[in-house]
Order: structure tokens, then sequence, then C-alpha cells
């Protein structure tokens, strides 16, 4: 994945973590499940209760009705 292909969406804060995604309160308060293997690198969220910025790819985010 190339970083012309993600964009980067805002969480508040990672609610749950399983082995294959993690749960996102969102900025718009939301909640959107996100799996690891899909976050660029350079993302702000590596575990449980993390918060900051997570770059997805944006078809993701169109898939999922999530802004950017």
């Amino acid at each position: 994945m190339s970083r012309s292909d993600l964009v980067e969406i805002e969480v508040i804060r990672a609610e749950s973590v399983s082995k294959g995604a993690v749960l996102c309160l969102l900025l718009n308060g939301n909640d959107a499940w996100i799996p690891w293997s899909i976050i660029g690198a350079g993302s702000d969220i590596k575990e449980l209760h993390d918060s900051g910025s997570v770059w997805v790819p944006k078809w993701f985010c169109d898939q999922n009705g999530i802004l950017y």
C-alpha cells in the first residue's frame, strides 16, 4: 500500500482490540472495526486506549461511511 492510497482519520480512542482488528471511537462519535492489516505505517493506534491519527485505504472509508 502506498501512502497515496491512504487517507487519515482521527480516532478518539481504541476501545477494544483483537488479533485481527481494533475497534475505534471516531471523531464523529461512531465506532468502526478497522483490520490491523489495512492500517498504514505512521498510524498512532497500536494498542488499547491509544488515540490519534490512523492511515487507512480510501476504499475502506468509502465502504464503511467513515469521513476523512
